[in-house]
């Protein structure tokens, strides 16, 4: 399983596990491409490590905001285009995915405008 990793300023990091259908989306949507990664040591529990991150720093989260916003609009106009009525949106396997890659979406969107965290990494 693929993750996110958000790194507060103390404390644990909040990771997301996604699957790897939602990973190459983000990855095909530019998320690698619109900010970059950098090595970074952070402190957790008075313990070093090292990682591989994007800081976020106001422009980086204007940057991936603006992406993720994007990438959940299509998202959503695909599935209002292929759904006649709210009752199937949850008859179809398909549309199910959709909707779970926008939850996604949305709670990367939540993680990256919270303060509250100085990094944001993916593995």
């Amino acid at each position: 399983m693929l993750s996110f990793s958000f790194y507060p300023q103390t404390g644990e990091p909040i990771i997301l596990d996604v699957s790897e259908i939602h990973y190459e989306k983000l990855a095909h949507a530019g998320l690698g491409r619109v900010v970059q990664i950098a090595s970074y040591e952070i402190v957790i529990e008075e313990d070093k490590y090292e990682i591989d991150a994007i800081k976020l720093n106001f422009d980086n989260r204007r940057t991936i905001l603006n992406l993720l916003e994007t990438e959940r609009h299509n998202e959503l106009e695909a599935i209002f285009k292929d759904v006649n009525d709210v009752k199937e949106i949850f008859q179809f396997q398909e549309n199910i995915e959709k909707m779970e890659y926008v939850k996604l979406l949305t709670d990367l969107c939540e993680k990256i405008k919270d303060n509250s965290y100085i990094f944001f990494s993916y593995e």
